[in-house]
């Protein structure tokens, strides 16, 4: 989801832009930034169990390592 709202009224003064993002695009941007990714009720993660997750998605992810006979 994306739109931009401009508001230029002549009976209020010029505001700055407001952009809406996803939660995936809004969590991107706060890594990018270091800090902690939002969960979908717009609180704060626990930084210890995105770790947590990210090794057991790398572990999934990687072929088991396949030893050299000889």
């Amino acid at each position: 989801m994306f739109w931009v709202a401009m508001s230029r009224s002549s009976t209020c003064a010029p505001r700055a832009s407001s952009v809406r993002i996803g939660l995936d695009a809004q969590n991107a941007i706060r890594r990018a930034r270091g800090q902690v990714e939002l969960g979908q009720d717009g609180q704060p993660l626990d930084p210890e169990a995105i770790k947590k997750a990210e090794k057991e998605k790398a572990a999934k992810a990687a072929p088991p390592a396949k030893k050299k006979n000889g």
